[in-house]
């Protein structure tokens, strides 16, 4: 399947674009869950800024950190 799809029409087994080492990368999908949130943050990097909720997982030098954790990393 190409081309953009929304979040929730994302299954596992997608295909995805994902950061890692700090640059893009294809990535497969593993497990699809969902959170409700009324915050979301925003996450800046040399190259963009985007909108996550403050729950979201990224993986830091210091290991899976949670967004609302991970300022300054």
């Amino acid at each position: 399947m190409g081309g953009r799809l929304r979040a929730c029409d994302v299954r596992p087994g997608h295909r995805l674009w994902t950061l890692h080492d700090g640059r893009t990368e294809q990535t497969t999908v593993v497990e699809v869950w969902a959170a409700t949130t009324r915050d979301v943050l925003d996450v800046t990097t040399t190259h963009t800024t985007f909108g996550v909720m403050p729950e979201q997982l990224f993986l830091t030098p210091d290991g899976w950190t949670r967004a609302r954790d991970a300022a300054g990393t």
